[in-house]
């Protein structure tokens, strides 16, 4: 959708509708290269990890940071882990528990369609202040069709918290030179809360 018209010539032409003072938004009418691909961000994930280990055990803490394509979208993953093993002549126990928290807030509703949906003639990242820029406001935004997808992405957000613990544990019993005899136990609890929040947006007669 939205990629039809006649064939471009460089002249420069308005699109939407006129704005509040009678004036048109006004662009060349030529392929703009990177246009739907400024709306995005570069994602960066940031790894930070240390660990200390004994004769038998072995205690690790990791954080990742990550910071999505989408602006705003972040996430943030903790976690510990413990992990022990020791031999008493024939039994061999061994136990591991890891403990993971994650938050995160991304958008509670996906944009991916408005941006596809967007002609090749126009630079996107310049409509991205919709709250205070006239024409990237929902009520001026130049496609009749589909919303400006960075109002999208700000008004619908979703933030959520989750925690992982994971425990397991093992014995080993050597009875003879051909027969262990082994005993595994293991635990997983999981439990997530979350927000989705969509804020009003009033649209001008």
């Amino acid at each position: 959708n939205q990629q039809y018209g006649d064939a471009y010539d460089g002249s420069i032409r308005p699109i939407g509708k006129a704005l509040p003072d009678g004036s048109f938004v006004e662009v060349p009418y030529s392929y703009v290269k990177d246009g739907r691909l400024s709306f995005f961000e570069t994602g960066v994930t940031m790894q930070n990890g240390i660990s200390y280990s004994g004769k038998d055990f072995l205690l690790s803490a990791q954080d990742v940071d990550i910071k999505g394509t989408l602006g705003g979208d972040k996430n943030r993953r903790t976690t510990f882990r413990f992990n022990s093993a020791k031999e008493y002549g024939r039994l061999k126990a061994g136990f591991n528990v890891s403990y993971t928290r994650g938050q995160s807030e991304v958008a509670g509703v996906s944009p991916y369609w408005e941006v596809f949906n967007t002609t090749g003639f126009v630079k996107l990242s310049d409509f991205k202040d919709w709250r205070n820029d006239v024409k990237s406001s929902p009520n001026h935004y130049f496609n009749e069709y589909y919303q400006n997808p960075y109002f999208i992405k700000d008004r619908s957000r979703r933030k959520e918290h989750v925690d992982n613990v994971i425990a397991q544990m093992e014995l080993n019993f050597k009875v003879t030179n051909w027969m262990n005899i082994t005993y595994r136990l293991g635990s997983t609890m999981n439990i997530k809360d979350g927000k989705n929040k969509t804020n009003a947006f009033v649209f001008s007669d």
